[in-house]
C-alpha cells in the first residue's frame, strides 16, 4: 500500500462540481474546427474532442423524451425536442437569485452560422456531397451571374435538411441503437442531479439542451445537418405544465440556491418548493400539529427535509415528541385556531429561517 499512497496526494484538488458546471456551461459562441475525415465533417475543439453546443435556458415548444418516442416516416422511433428560438424572460425572483443566467439573444444566430459553415465546407470540398453539389451547379447559368458559386451554394443549401426554421430548433435521437439497445436522454435538475425517467418534459418547460451537430449525406436528395442530443442531454429548470406540490418527496427533489443575503428553495421540477400536508390542527402561534397515525411516511420526509435544511445552515422549526409533531412559522392569515385543515405550503427562507406560506387550505 505504501507504493500507492503518493497517488492520493495532489497539488491541486479537483472538485466534481467544477466538472459538472463545465459540462452544462452554455456554448461561448466560438467557432469549432471543421475536420474532414473519411468524407465526414467533424466539429472539434482545440483538443480534438467533439464539440457539444449547450444552449442557454430555452422554452420547449413540444417534447417527447424518454417515453415511447415519435415514429418517423422510415420506421424509426425517436426522442424529439422542439425548442423556441425566442429566449424566455429572466427568472421572476430577479437576477441575483437566478438558478440560470439570461441567455445571449444572438445564440441561435451564431449556432446557425455553424450549420451554414458545415454546408459550405461540404459544398467546397469536391469529395463531399458530390452528386448534390453537381445538381446545384446544373441549375446555374454560369455566364449569367457575377458570382455563380454563391448562387449554386444557395440552391445547394435550399435543398438541405436543416434542424431549424424561423422560430424553432428541432433536436432528435433514435430511441434504439442497433437492433434492440434502448437509448435514453440524460436529464438532470438545476443542481446537476440526474433524474432520467423520473418525470416527463412538458410543453413550456424551461431547459438547457446539449446539442451535437452531425453533417450527413445519404443521397443527392437527402443530406444536411442533424441536431442530436449529446451525452450531457438536458438540464431541466422547469418541467413545464402544472407542478403539483409534493405529498411525498426525497431530499433530491429540492435545490437550495444561495444568493447572499437571500436563500431560495426550489423544486427540481420547477418553481419554489411546496408541500401538501395530511390533516392537522392549526394552533397558536402559527403552529401546525399532526399526530403519527397514518402519517409516518410524510413525517419522516418532513424530518429528513428539516435535517437537510439544518446541514445547509437554514433553520427549520420542527419538533417531534411522543405522538405529536409540530411545524412552526406557518403564515396562518385567515385560519382559525384549533381548527383542522389540509394545507398546501410554499417554502420561503427569511434570514436563514424557513417560513411556510399558505398557498391553499382545505377546512375539515
Amino acid at each position: 500500500m505504501a507504493e500507492f499512497l503518493p497517488l492520493l496526494v495532489r497539488e491541486n484538488e479537483l472538485k466534481a462540481e467544477d466538472v459538472l458546471i463545465a459540462r452544462y456551461g452554455t456554448w461561448d459562441g466560438n467557432s469549432p474546427n471543421y475536420n474532414v475525415k473519411k468524407k465526414k465533417i467533424l466539429l472539434e475543439d482545440h483538443n480534438g474532442d467533439e464539440v457539444s453546443f449547450v444552449t442557454p435556458v430555452v422554452k420547449a415548444m413540444s417534447a417527447n423524451i424518454n417515453q415511447e418516442g415519435v415514429q418517423t416516416s422510415y420506421g424509426k422511433s425517436q426522442h424529439i425536442l422542439n425548442i423556441s428560438k425566442q429566449l424566455p424572460p429572466a427568472w421572476n425572483l430577479g437576477d441575483n437569485s437566478l438558478p440560470y443566467a439570461p441567455g445571449n439573444p444572438n445564440y441561435f444566430e451564431n449556432l446557425e452560422k455553424i450549420v451554414i459553415k458545415c454546408m459550405r465546407t461540404a459544398f467546397d470540398d469536391p469529395n463531399l456531397f458530390e452528386k448534390a453539389t453537381e445538381d446545384a451547379w446544373d441549375c446555374v447559368n454560369i455566364e449569367a451571374y457575377e458570382h455563380p458559386e454563391e448562387v449554386a451554394f444557395k440552391i445547394f443549401l435550399s435543398k438541405a435538411n436543416l434542424p431549424y426554421n424561423k422560430n424553432v430548433w428541432t433536436i432528435k435521437k433514435n430511441t434504439t441503437k442497433g437492433k434492440d439497445t434502448k437509448q435514453y436522454i440524460t436529464t438532470v435538475d438545476i443542481a446537476n442531479v440526474e433524474h432520467t425517467g423520473r418525470f416527463n418534459i412538458d410543453k413550456n418547460a424551461l431547459l438547457s439542451a446539449s446539442i451535437r451537430l452531425w453533417p450527413y449525406y445519404m443521397s443527392e436528395k437527402t443530406y444536411g445537418v442533424s441536431a442530436s442530443f449529446s451525452d450531457a442531454g438536458v438540464k431541466i429548470f422547469h418541467k413545464g405544465g402544472h407542478v403539483t406540490p409534493c405529498r411525498s418527496w426525497n431530499i433530491t427533489d429540492t435545490c437550495i440556491v444561495k444568493a447572499p443575503p437571500n436563500v431560495y428553495v426550489y423544486d427540481i421540477r420547477g418553481g419554489t418548493f411546496a408541500i401538501k400536508t395530511p390533516v392537522g390542527t392549526y394552533n397558536q402561534p402559527n403552529i401546525f400539529s399532526l399526530t403519527s397515525g397514518n402519517n409516518e411516511k410524510w413525517l419522516d420526509d418532513l424530518s429528513n427535509l428539516c435535517a437537510h435544511f439544518d446541514t445547509n445552515g437554514i433553520e427549520c422549526v420542527y419538533t417531534s415528541s411522543d405522538n405529536v409533531h409540530t411545524l412552526s412559522n406557518i403564515n396562518g392569515n385567515g385560519m382559525v385556531y384549533g381548527q383542522r385543515y389540509i394545507l398546501t405550503l410554499k417554502c420561503i427562507v427569511v434570514e436563514n429561517v424557513v417560513q411556510w406560506e399558505i398557498i391553499n387550505k382545505f377546512k375539515i
